[in-house]
């Protein structure tokens, strides 16, 4: 990414930066770019011949408000007070100011595959071969707040995606291996919801999920199609069993 390209709600471009200024240095280089939930306020990662910087970057005021040098580089995900750096060994956790509050190390090098972070925190985390999620709430700390019959996929589990609706109070999950390759889980409970898509085979390898407000639809996307499913059960189903459904779900 050689400059940051922003555009309005109906797809046209209304300014490009191709370099911050740092005092008297020109940064560029950007190689990955998220915003503060909310806000104007855009995280950036830039990498430029091995020197690393992070920035917090005002597009209203066009404003450079916070700078750190880093070494650590991969997915930026963002909640309203913190910004997470995740790479496939470890998950590198800072505050909206960047200032650093610490490290989430992965099982084994290169062992986390998938994961997703919602506004207010919740950090979700899938490794390769671990059958159950990390699972995370950031205003608690770094301890993993599930308990050991919570957020179970599967045996022999390799994740592909992973989606938080945005209150958190679902979390879905795409997976291939010799388990589920679908999951849908309560996050009050950590109980799965068993649906018409948990053993559906169909569903492609390295498939992307995502849930829309209120997990009413949930997308799921392929090599080649993008299929949409019904959630809208989802509220009618009793929340007191752990093997309650959720209904059938249509295209």
């Amino acid at each position: 990414m050689e400059s940051i390209h922003v555009y309005d709600a109906f797809g046209s471009k209304i300014k490009e930066r191709s370099t911050i200024l740092n005092k008297e240095e020109e940064i560029s280089d950007f190689v990955e770019v998220q915003f503060i939930p909310g806000t104007h306020t855009v995280i950036l990662l830039v990498e430029n011949s091995g020197d690393g910087k992070m920035l917090s970057f005002d597009l209203d005021s066009e404003q450079l408000l916070s700078v750190r040098g880093t070494s650590q580089f991969g997915q930026i995900l963002t909640a309203r007070d913190y910004v997470a750096i995740i790479s496939s060994s470890d998950a590198n956790v800072y505050t909206s100011d960047l200032s650093y509050k610490g490290v989430i190390h992965g099982k084994e090098e290169e062992s986390i595959e998938a994961f997703d972070m919602n506004d207010d925190g919740l950090l979700i985390i899938g490794e390769n071969n671990t059958s159950q999620l990390d699972v995370y709430d950031l205003n608690r700390g770094f301890r993993k707040i599930q308990t050991s019959g919570q957020f179970v996929t599967g045996k022999d589990m390799s994740y592909n995606d992973i989606s938080i609706y945005e209150s958190g109070k679902f979390i879905a999950v795409t997976s291939y291996g010799s388990g589920r390759p679908f999951s849908l889980f309560e996050r009050e409970t950590g109980r799965r919801i068993h649906t018409s898509l948990d053993y559906d085979r169909d569903l492609a390898y390295e498939s992307r999920v995502e849930l829309s407000n209120e997990a009413r639809s949930i997308v799921v996307e392929g090599y080649s199609s993008t299929n949409v499913y019904s959630g809208k059960e989802l509220y009618k189903r009793p929340n007191t069993s752990s093997s309650s459904k959720c209904g059938q779900w249509f295209f």
